[in-house]
Formats: structure tokens, C-alpha cells, sequence
């Protein structure tokens, strides 16, 4: 019996969960070409990130919020760079670990920690409405962004929450 897709030629531009949905597409028999528009590249200077995990290690936030697994990943990636991998996951299981989807609540899960709340929504307003009802006033909150000004928006609304916010972008997009 044939496949829905045999014989058709698929060109799967997508840089997020490409693989997978490559494999879905060629389970029904499509040949897919995977042509990513994005790139994720580390950083060219990290010391930003640096700074900001010995902020987390030493204790200075309460809350982190994870927009992208990729971001939590990346941030592994350099504590092992700079030797204090365990500091970095034992301050994560100390602090208040807020997730905007299920790929950061994966990567935690990859350490052995878990999301303590979750958005209600895989969205950056999704955590806004998960938050709505706490007192975030004076909380010292790290937010984990992506390239680009798409997460600003969170930031600003948790600085006009009252929060004093540390945001970090470990990782770059290249074409």
C-alpha cells in the first residue's frame, strides 16, 4: 500500500524540530531536503554569560525564567567551558525555575531538575499569565532570551511589575 506522500519531494525549511518533522514527512514516504533558515551559533564572547551564571551560582536570583531549551543548554555548554557545571546545576535546583514551553522543561528534566511553573501557554504571554497572580515586586528574576527583541516585551513587564530582571542571550542566529 502506498504512502500518502510517495513519491513527493518535500522542502522543509524549518530550523525548529527539523529532523522530526523531517522524519514525519518521510514516514509517509516524501523524500524531505532539510534547508534551515536559521542557524544557531554559540557566542564570539561569552563573558556576558559568564557573569550572569556566577550571578546565578552565587545566589542572586530567585527566579529564572527559560524561554528556550536551546538557551538553558547553551548556558551548560559554557559553565563546562569555565569549569563549575555542578555550582551551575545545583543553583538551578535552588532557585524558582519557570518555563516558558515543554523544550526548557526538557532540558531541565535533562539535569535532573524540574519546571516549578510552567506558562500557560508556550508563549512568552503564556508565562505573563502564569505570573499574573504573584507579587513579583522586588524579586530578582534571570530570564534566559533568544536573539532578537522577542522577548523584550516579558522583560519590560516584569520591570513594570516591579522585578529587577538580569536577562541573558547565550546564543546567536546566523543566515
Amino acid at each position: 500500500m502506498a504512502a500518502a506522500l510517495d513519491g513527493l519531494t518535500v522542502l522543509v525549511p524549518e530550523s525548529r524540530e527539523l529532523d522530526l518533522f523531517a522524519e514525519l514527512l518521510e514516514s509517509e514516504g516524501a523524500i524531505a531536503i532539510r534547508c534551515p533558515l536559521v542557524q544557531i551559533c554559540d557566542l564570539e564572547d561569552f563573558k556576558d554569560c559568564k557573569a550572569w551564571i556566577d550571578e546565578l551560582i552565587a545566589g542572586a536570583f530567585q527566579d529564572v525564567i527559560w524561554l528556550t531549551g536551546e538557551g538553558l543548554r547553551r548556558l551548560l555548554a559554557i559553565a563546562d567551558h569555565c569549569d563549575c557545571r555542578a555550582p551551575f546545576v545545583k543553583a538551578l535546583g535552588l532557585v524558582r525555575n519557570i518555563t516558558r514551553g515543554p523544550k526548557p522543561a526538557r532540558a531541565l528534566r535533562e539535569l535532573g531538575l524540574a519546571a516549578n511553573l510552567a506558562g500557560s501557554a508556550p508563549t512568552s504571554q503564556g508565562v505573563r499569565d502564569a505570573l499574573a497572580g504573584e507579587d513579583i515586586a522586588g524579586r530578582a528574576i534571570g530570564v534566559q532570551l533568544y536573539p532578537g527583541d522577542g522577548g523584550m516585551p516579558l522583560v519590560a513587564h516584569l520591570r513594570a511589575r516591579g522585578a529587577e530582571v538580569f536577562p541573558i542571550t547565550p546564543y546567536r542566529y546566523a543566515s
